[in-house]
């Protein structure tokens, strides 16, 4: 005769602050809304939504559940007479995910009809306990809010806190710049920064760096003030971030290819009064701020140098007042702790208006840290940096080689590495940028190591990886590829 039951596909939303009764309540008006249109066909409903078919999967919803009066899905007898159910073989599934539900006097009986290719039998027997403990919790008290009903027993909560012990105590109360400093005392002659145009020695470093924050200071530059940096991808950039952290101050990075209105809103959102700069990005960052200028690397007299200006003739004056037999700077004034604000990035904005993320020292101290007993020496000999100071990844590209001993290698992208190739052994990208690499075999050399983060990562790039990195030039000990991942308030790096 046919199939006499029409399904009907219902749409609600949980309220994490009504509770069970309330939701409870909402609910059945939605189905009673629902069952004064059953007789209007399922297939007709699809018909007229045209919705688009797909043979993996059900169209609308994937999950669903069947209440079954009168039906035993345990057995039991009539009349003398003792029936079990007889469950036949089941070789596809409707949706995902089926539980059917049946009442006999006192006991609820339930079974779970699901996609092998989609759950283990471990998943849907955690499921049932977790549905199983929610029951539970709902009849305790179903006046409580439903984001405090419960879903885990005892064994999945002990063993979830397990699994989560994995704080560790920092063993570094120090600031960013100050691990950097403790780096440049032990090795002031090696390379602290290679470029194309030029390098930085860590004394060189260490000694510009000096002298920008000097400069910040004298303009009143301390902990908490944020103070922009719009510079190119030289030795500079990374003198700048330095400076302005050695000063007290946090760095808000802003990229000079950004369109004007973005740049703008970066600086008016953070409060960044104070720009560190160059000639050719004056028009983009001025609008009453006050500017200092990054003199060409290999100047012979470097030294920062504010834009004209009412704050430049204060300046000036007061240093007429120390006299000429004072140094032109002041001593750096060293008040900066581990709880200060060391950056403030913003995100992408793809979802609506970008918002900035302030990340303390203390933070990105423990990533650097996590690092350093992650990646060998070797691996972090030349870092590429290639990531634009705006994203998070160029906090392990900046930070964690200048604490270590190693060399942060500049470049304008990725892709344009072969400039520096020599001097890369650890690429810090996403997925699609390494799978380029590998197609155009631009891999260089002594790169032994790779950070993919930002996009899923596939087995297959994974291997392809490997296989570039395989040849007999590189240290086999050293060879890994790492999928990394965490959002900017977790300071680069999570899993």
């Amino acid at each position: 005769m046919g199939l006499f039951v029409n399904t009907l596909a219902y749409r609600t939303t949980i309220e994490n602050e009504q509770t069970f009764v309330e939701t409870l309540g909402r609910v059945r008006e939605t189905v009673l809304g629902g069952l004064e249109h059953q007789d209007v066909p399922f297939e007709q409903v699809l018909s007229l939504l045209q919705t688009e078919r797909d043979w993996q999967g059900s169209p609308v919803f994937q999950v669903m559940f069947l209440w079954q009066h009168g039906m035993n899905l345990t057995g039991g007898s009539h009349d003398g007479l003792q029936f079990t159910p007889y469950q036949l073989p089941i070789s596809t599934t409707k949706c995902d995910l089926t539980l059917t539900m049946s009442e006999d006097g006192d006991t609820l009986s339930g079974r779970f009809e699901f996609r092998k290719d989609l759950f283990h039998n471990s998943t849907i027997r955690s499921l049932s306990i977790a549905f199983q403990t929610l029951i539970d919790s709902i009849t305790a008290n179903p006046l409580q809010s439903v984001n405090r009903l419960n879903l885990l027993g005892n064994e999945h909560r002990l063993r979830l806190q397990e699994l989560n012990k994995s704080e560790a105590a920092s063993p570094s109360t120090a600031c960013l710049h100050q691990l950097f400093e403790q780096q440049a005392s032990l090795t002031p002659t090696a390379r602290a920064v290679v470029h194309a145009e030029g390098e930085l020695s860590y004394e060189e470093l260490d000694k510009h760096s000096d002298q920008l924050a000097e400069r910040l200071q004298q303009l009143g530059v301390g902990p908490e003030t944020r103070v922009g940096v719009c510079l190119s991808r030289t030795p500079n950039l990374v003198t700048a971030i330095f400076g302005i952290l050695k000063a007290g101050g946090a760095y808000v990075p802003i990229d000079p290819n950004y369109p004007p209105a973005r740049i703008q809103f970066l600086l008016d959102d953070s409060e960044a009064a104070i720009v560190v700069s160059e000639q050719q990005y004056h028009q983009l960052v001025a609008d009453g701020r006050t500017i200092v200028n990054l003199p060409a690397l290999h100047n012979t007299n470097w030294q920062p140098e504010l834009e004209q200006g009412e704050t430049k003739k204060r300046i000036q004056q007061e240093e007429m007042e120390i006299g000429d037999a004072s140094p032109l700077f002041l001593p750096i004034q060293k008040n900066t702790y581990a709880a200060n604000a060391a950056y403030l990035i913003y995100t992408s904005g793809s979802t609506g208006r970008p918002k900035g993320v302030t990340i303390e020292h203390r933070n990105a101290v423990a990533m650097v840290d996590w690092a350093r007993q992650v990646y060998s020496p070797y691996q972090l000999r030349g870092v590429l940096a290639s990531t634009s100071v705006c994203f998070d990844l160029s906090i392990f590209e900046l930070f964690v080689p200048l604490s270590t001993g190693g060399a942060v290698v500049l470049a304008e992208n990725a892709l344009e590495i072969e400039k520096v190739a020599p001097e890369v052994t650890l690429i810090n990208t996403v997925p699609s940028v390494a799978a380029e690499l590998v197609r155009n075999e631009a891999i260089p050399p002594n790169v032994c190591t790779m950070n993919i983060a930002g996009e899923p990562l596939g087995k297959q790039l994974v291997d392809q990886l490997y296989m570039a990195m395989s040849d007999s030039s590189r240290t086999a000990s050293n060879l890994a590829v790492y999928n990394l991942y965490a959002p900017s308030e977790d300071t680069t790096y999570t899993t």
